[in-house]
């Protein structure tokens, strides 16, 4: 599978450009961002951060990818931010969230322990 990523300024006006009124785009293939080739799920923080969900947690802040584990490499199938920031996660075998500690670096907290 092949990734596709439009910045939000994607469809801006461009003056005096060969490009006029086409969305710019740039094709990511999984050994760039080195994750299962299947992505399952989009969310974007209100910084404009793109994470995606694959078998890891992938982050793309438009220059470098990063991944972040749940632990158990089962696949991400749905993601959502909440109001504070915690990026929520939902899959086959795994459901919480990934959440900023004081340096910044998310860590990931299960709450599949805490259903029956």
């Amino acid at each position: 599978m092949i990734l596709g990523a439009i910045p939000i300024n994607a469809f801006a006006r461009s003056w005096g450009d060969s490009t006029e009124g086409r969305p710019l785009l740039q094709v990511f293939k999984a050994s760039d961002y080195q994750a299962n080739a299947t992505v399952r799920a989009l969310t974007q923080d209100r910084d404009g951060v793109l994470y995606f969900g694959s078998d890891v947690l992938l982050q793309y802040d438009g220059t470098i990818w990063r991944r972040f584990s749940t632990g158990n490499n089962l696949a991400i199938n749905s993601l959502a931010i909440d109001d504070q920031g915690r990026i929520w996660v939902g899959g086959y075998g795994t459901i919480g969230y990934f959440e900023r500690d004081t340096s910044g670096q998310l860590h990931y907290t299960s709450l599949l322990s805490q259903l029956p």
